[in-house]
């Protein structure tokens, strides 16, 4: 059954701790950073401390999975908890929760500018990129209703470059026929780890799995 195409971020698929919650750390974007961060985003380091949504196709390393915030409202005059950054309305730092520990597996749609092309079971072991929007237009990015990323792994980027994000470390195969999970086509669902990434390092910085 052919996949659909509904990217929906970065899921956590296994970890350390105990589901859903796992184990989430914290850090702070500036109350100023005006772009939005979406639950399922991959976030990067700033040069200031703080951190913001990873670019499409970018090469600075994950700082983690962005999973909510709170805040103190300035329109509301009281702290406001949101599993995502709306751009604005903050009196102070915002205090950010992801993911970031090294040994998090997550769940996560594939997906192809050209909606041909899905990732294999030959890919596994493979590094990839990301992208955001339906078919990796970039629009919209992430859903405001909902507060959902719209990322998803790019399959163009699909190659031994050990700086991208992401390496693939298996397939959604089960249950047979369920959304994803046909990976002879487009859109099916992959289970991605940390590769280029703060939180691995041998001391002379992000080292990936490779």
């Amino acid at each position: 059954m052919p996949n659909n195409n509904a990217p929906f971020g970065f899921i956590p698929y296994r970890g350390n701790g105990a589901a859903p919650t796992y184990e989430l750390a914290a850090r702070y974007i500036k109350s100023d950073n005006t772009t939005k961060i979406f639950q399922g985003d991959p976030v990067i380091p700033l040069t200031t401390g703080y951190i913001t949504q990873m670019s499409a196709g970018g090469t600075v390393r994950c700082e983690g999975i962005f999973w909510g915030c709170k805040y103190l409202s300035t329109s509301q005059k009281r702290t406001v908890w949101s599993n995502f950054w709306n751009g604005g309305d903050a009196s102070s730092d915002v205090e950010a929760y992801m993911y970031s520990n090294p040994q998090m597996q997550f769940e996560v749609q594939s997906s192809d500018s050209g909606g041909t092309a899905a990732v294999a079971f030959a890919n596994i072991g493979e590094y990839v990129n990301i992208g955001y929007g339906i078919g990796l237009s970039g629009t919209p990015n992430g859903n405001t209703a909902t507060g959902l990323s719209t990322a998803s792994v790019n399959v163009a980027t699909l190659a031994t470059t050990v700086t991208h994000p992401f390496i693939v470390v298996g397939l959604i195969e089960s249950p047979p026929t369920a959304e994803g999970t046909d990976a002879a086509s487009e859109y099916n669902r992959v289970i991605v780890a940390f590769n280029n990434a703060s939180s691995r390092t041998n001391g002379a910085g992000p080292t990936g799995l490779a």
